[in-house]
């Protein structure tokens, strides 16, 4: 895709558009995996606090159980988290890397637009030395007829 089409294609303003759209699917996408995080922590408090439970319960009957019990509980408990740690850092650095392309996308199209505007600024210049010096020329060629026919 030419991301600097003048005549037809897609406008700046369709592509900011179509930019802010997926900033929002990135924001929703964010908002949800909390919304899931928040849910997977609840679930492990819950085990958590059933797991408790169940250990005084064990308490009474074997300490020895309730040792081991305690010990896969806290190791699938930091697994869990482990795994939304991770999660939580693919989606931010999937987000990072998003903003950045933004960013450079964006630098590069205002880069263009600047050297667009410099060539025509150069080309008005020029016209416009031109003009002055037809101008001059035209004015020469008069001074030089009047002064012609003063002659003779």
């Amino acid at each position: 895709m030419n991301r600097f089409r003048v005549f037809g294609g897609e406008s700046a303003r369709d592509r900011v558009l179509e930019h802010v759209a997926q900033i929002e699917a990135n924001r929703v996408a964010i908002e949800s995996l909390r919304e899931l995080i928040d849910s997977k922590i609840n679930t492990l408090r819950f085990e958590v606090t059933t797991g408790l439970a169940s250990l005084k319960e064990l308490k009474r009957h074997d300490l020895d159980g309730m040792a081991e019990h305690s010990r896969v509980l806290y190791v699938e408990i930091n697994r869990r988290l482990g795994e939304l740690e991770k999660s939580i850092e693919r989606l931010d650095q999937a987000n990072r890397d998003y903003v950045l392309r933004e960013v450079y996308e964006k630098d590069e199209e205002r880069l263009y637009m600047e050297r667009r505007d410099a060539s025509k600024a150069k080309e008005s210049g020029q016209r416009a030395m031109l003009i002055a010096a037809l101008s001059a020329l035209v004015s020469i060629f008069n001074t030089i007829i009047a002064f012609y026919l003063r002659m003779h």
